[in-house]
């Protein structure tokens, strides 16, 4: 299966993660940039703090406006550049019933709306709904959960055009303690994805987007020691396969990894490394290009004693399906870091800067003669949130992105400002 940079283990402390794949959209490059919280301390601490009660249920609203800002560039293409004015709004709800001290029952209603003030084709109904169980026993931790989301989103960084995207599936995560501080855990996830236009007109770039529908199945387990209750060591092996919707799809493939997690959580240094080695084969005969390497991604954060000063730094390597010239496949590599000042408080300013290649494995025929493509990416952006109050947070962001590729008509830059808020929530996901 394709887009598993970011898969190994470590961000739960309790369970294994509630994401198996790592998206290799922007989006998911977002998640690499925070820290992630435990799922039985999440849980805890949304119990004890839900503003509302209906008896044993608790009710956490959520409000978050993912963007309010303006875009350059809202189709991501390399002429005709077309601006507008963007709004994503979700509100709904998170439901949480505990039953008994150790089990939980948990639900999420986000519905959300897209609006863009010029291009009426791309306003849409998005949202995230999901319900499931914890259980948190002495040497035992179940996870399960299914799910339905849909977003509109940028496909990728080959194609930086906006689609309509449907994940929906289920997962199961489970973690046993064998030794003091050493469990066996095991996870399985099968998601279905399915993309359309979503009623805007399909670009050239984007008109095989539906053969990327597909089903993926993963399966991984292993080992987990827990050096301390903050430093956590995983060895897993994965097993994986997708099988795309229309017939004889050259994307169709399994695949083998073997991975090492390591997560370090202490106020001030924080570090969420996973990867491994991978190997991707084609499946039915469907023509797959092998590959064999290694994928993987870090997030790391350093915080000066007096909380005022601060150092990011990320980075990630992956697969992701492609579109250009029925190329399967593109490896996808990116760091990036930059220093963060808290002034005061409330507020707190960042800078950072990307830098990153799209490496693609077969030959294309430009001009006469063989190419094999290579994008190369640069990014330099900033940001400033402030928290207004313990449950509302606000945010402004900048970034300019530039492609640079050996193959003529496709160099492309994007320069958009983002603005959102989160209330009970979390922003920018």
């Amino acid at each position: 299966m394709i887009r598993h940079a970011c898969t190994a283990a470590a961000l739960l402390t309790v369970v294994l993660p509630g994401r198996l794949l790592a998206q290799s959209s922007s989006s998911s490059l977002e998640d690499l940039r925070q820290r992630q919280v435990p799922a039985a301390e999440k849980i805890k601490e949304d119990v004890a703090e839900a503003p509302y009660s209906l008896g044993a249920l608790r009710l956490l609203p959520r409000v978050e406006i993912r963007e309010l800002g303006y875009d350059n560039n809202v189709f991501g293409t390399s002429d005709n550049v077309q601006s507008d004015w963007v709004a994503r709004v979700q509100a709904g709800l998170r439901l949480i019933l505990p039953v008994g001290p150790k089990v939980y029952l948990v639900g999420d209603a986000l519905p959300g709306y897209d609006a863009y003030l010029r291009h009426s084709e791309l306003r849409s109904w998005s949202g995230d709904y999901d319900a499931g169980a914890l259980a948190l026993f002495n040497r035992l931790s179940i996870e399960a959960r299914g799910f339905d989301d849909r977003h509109r989103e940028i496909l990728s960084s080959e194609v930086l055009q906006l689609v309509e995207r449907r994940s929906r599936g289920g997962s199961a995560a489970v973690e046993v303690e064998v030794f003091h501080r050493l469990g066996v855990v095991g996870e399985y996830k099968w998601e279905q994805f399915r993309y359309s236009a979503g009623g805007a007109p399909l670009s050239p770039d984007l008109a095989g987007v539906v053969a990327l529908d597909r089903i993926e199945r993963t399966a991984r387990g292993g080992l987990r020691y827990h050096v301390s209750d903050h430093i956590s060591v995983s060895g897993l092996v994965e097993e994986s396969a997708a099988d795309f919707a229309r017939p004889g799809n050259a994307r169709n493939n399994k695949s083998r990894a073997y991975l090492l997690a390591v997560h370090y959580d202490r106020p001030h240094l924080y570090l969420d490394l996973s990867g491994g080695r991978r190997k991707i084969d084609e499946q039915s005969g469907s023509g797959f290009p092998a590959f064999s390497g290694a994928t993987g991604s870090f997030y790391a954060e350093l915080v000066s004693p007096a909380e005022r000063l601060g150092l990011e730094a990320w980075g990630h390597r992956g697969i992701d399906y492609g579109l250009y010239a029925n190329i399967p496949y593109f490896r996808e590599e990116l760091v990036g870091g930059g220093p963060f000042v808290r002034l005061g408080r409330r507020l707190r300013l960042a800078v950072y800067a990307e830098t990153g290649s799209n490496l693609y494995p077969v030959p294309v025929t430009v001009g006469g003669g063989a190419v094999t493509r290579r994008d190369r990416v640069r990014t330099e952006g900033g940001e400033l949130s402030v928290e207004l109050s313990r449950r509302l947070l606000v945010r402004l962001r900048a970034a300019s992105t530039r492609y640079d590729t050996n193959i003529p008509g496709l160099d492309r830059k994007v320069f958009r400002v983002q603005a959102g808020m989160s209330l009970n929530g979390e922003i920018f996901r």
